[in-house]
């Protein structure tokens, strides 16, 4: 008596394959050359030095930090959110 791989077997061999190539099968673009794209988008200061988010909008995360502080964070969710888009201006993907 012989088993026939069934279609789930194979569709899962072949996402397993894809996924350990660092990309899609579909699209032809790799993890790697994702990563490579991303780090091309890197926020850069004044001097073109890389941005690191806790580095970046000193202003508005010391507003959000001393709210959050003082009364909590669900009392401070527009400070928060005036942070997050601070961060994604400067071209973080927050």
């Amino acid at each position: 008596k012989s088993e026939k791989p069934s279609k789930m077997n194979s569709n899962n061999s072949s996402m397993a394959a894809s996924a350990a190539s660092g990309g899609s099968q579909a699209s032809g673009c790799t993890l790697k050359d994702k990563r490579a794209q991303m780090a091309d988008k890197v926020p850069v200061d004044a001097n073109g030095n890389k941005l690191k988010p806790c580095c970046a909008c000193p202003d508005t995360r010391k507003l959000r930090d001393q709210c959050i502080m003082a009364k909590g964070e669900d009392q401070c969710t527009d400070l928060i959110e005036a942070h997050k888009l601070c961060l994604r201006n400067l071209g973080f993907n927050i």
